[in-house]
């Protein structure tokens, strides 16, 4: 559902031949919820996966997929965290792997407090981590970007969750690559 005011751009050929949603910036931020109602997140385990472009801009406040809209930056969320790095996270802790600007990636995530294990696969690529507190606030699932960002601007390929589970290595690189391979991503995992 797009939320009335705050809508992002279909754009049919961003990539390629293929459709993206486009957050030109400049606005007072754009989100489109993935769910009309309300998501209460269990088990302890959440999967992540999207697959977006940061085309140009530093800023840190888009987020590509979260399980409550909320304060984006204390739920479960694949989110940037700087110029050059994205973000895993849950209610505390995260992982900032390296991920270049103007170029496309998959990155897939599980975050996880049982065992208390995170894991964030970005382009083949693996970081782990034992600090992510996974969130269960209630609210809509979001992909977003907040703020007025003159110059942040992003795009959107895909983006989605799975609740209540954990997807093995092997699920995240398969994944990795078949977005690779549908959408050109940066590598082939």
């Amino acid at each position: 559902m797009i939320f009335p005011g705050n809508q992002v751009n279909l754009v049919l050929n961003c990539n390629g031949s293929l459709p993206c949603l486009d957050s030109p910036g400049g606005g007072s931020g754009d989100k489109i919820y993935t769910s009309a109602n309300n998501f209460t997140p269990s088990g302890g385990i959440i999967s992540l996966s999207t697959v977006a472009n940061r085309t140009s801009g530093t800023q840190t406040s888009a987020t590509w997929i979260a399980t409550a809209e909320g304060n984006g930056s204390n739920r479960n969320r694949i989110q940037l965290a700087s110029g050059t790095q994205w973000r895993l996270g849950g209610s505390v802790g995260v992982i900032n792997p390296t991920v270049s600007n103007a170029a496309w990636h998959a990155v897939q995530g599980v975050v996880n407090t049982n065992p208390g294990t995170s894991v964030v696969n970005v382009d083949g690529s693996e970081s782990t981590s034992t600090s992510i507190t996974y969130d269960t606030s209630v609210e809509k699932p979001v992909v977003k970007l907040s703020g007025a960002f003159s110059t942040l601007t992003t795009q959107w390929a895909e983006s989605g969750f799975q609740n209540a589970t954990g997807w093995s290595s092997g699920i995240r690189t398969a994944m990795c690559h078949s977005q690779y391979v549908y959408w050109s991503t940066s590598t082939s995992c």
